[in-house]
């Protein structure tokens, strides 16, 4: 596996290959579900790439201030979950700074 940072403006202005737009509400699963299976892996990667890494971060945040403010339980696997989340984003965020230089 090799990872390799992109800069999300110039993958969202190049789309790969055979890759077609198309729009779905993304609130309805079934809908969600039918789109992801008809959509070819190098979209889904694309996608990836152009998210902002940040944007990653939201569910890790929103399970800390579950915890916080609403009292809800925190089981190992949102420990382990989140873990993996932030030192992702970390890890991505590093390598965009050494290649970017900002």
């Amino acid at each position: 596996v090799a990872f390799i940072a992109v800069d999300r403006r110039v993958a969202a202005a190049v789309l790969p290959r055979g890759v077609t737009v198309r729009w779905t509400d993304l609130t309805d699963p079934k809908a969600v579900g039918t789109l992801m299976s008809s959509v070819a892996p190098a979209s889904i990667i694309h996608l990836a790439a152009v998210i902002p890494p940040v944007c990653y971060v939201n569910p890790a945040v929103a399970v800390v201030l579950g915890a916080l403010l609403l009292g809800e339980p925190v089981t190992p696997s949102m420990v382990v979950g989140t873990t993996v989340v932030l030192a992702g984003v970390t890890l991505v965020l590093r390598e965009e700074q050494a290649t970017t230089g900002n």
